[in-house]
């Protein structure tokens, strides 16, 4: 899998952050190299360290992320920036993505993270939103 001897330490740094609410420490992530992750992984970074604007432009121009075992998570990530920063558009396209997948723990496909539940993700999307929607909780494994 792409990103294991390279991004795999800034994912594995970003699970307590993202298993709770808040943005990240950037100077957590200073030294750790994001690799592939990169694109979806500066937004959130640039949102914490208080640079909003230059995160909305880099939300604007990420690409979707990769259909491959972190997907979910990567959703999450962009989800948890666009909320942050206020870019709607970003965020409404992460909770559409991510909601296929309530019921599942956000990148534990990978073996490598896992970001908790995605039914928390989505919920968290859809309070920033000003939205509300019912979500079931269908077996989760971690």
């Amino acid at each position: 899998m792409p990103g294991i001897t390279r991004g795999a330490a800034a994912l594995v740094a970003l699970v307590p952050v993202m298993r709770g609410d808040a943005l990240p420490d950037p100077d957590d992530f200073a030294r750790l190299d994001t690799g592939p992750y990169r694109p979806w992984l500066d937004p959130l970074l640039l949102a914490a360290s208080g640079a909003a604007e230059r995160a909305r432009q880099a939300l604007t121009a990420v690409p979707r992320p990769p259909h491959d075992l972190p997907q979910e998570a990567l959703w999450c990530v962009l989800a948890r920036t666009a909320a942050a920063v206020g870019h709607r558009p970003v965020l409404r396209r992460a909770r559409d993505e991510l909601s296929a997948a309530v019921g599942e723990f956000a990148g534990a496909g990978s073996g490598l993270v896992s970001f908790g539940p995605v039914e928390h993700h989505v919920r968290e999307a859809e309070r920033a939103l000003g939205e509300s929607r019912g979500h079931g909780t269908g077996g989760q494994s971690p």
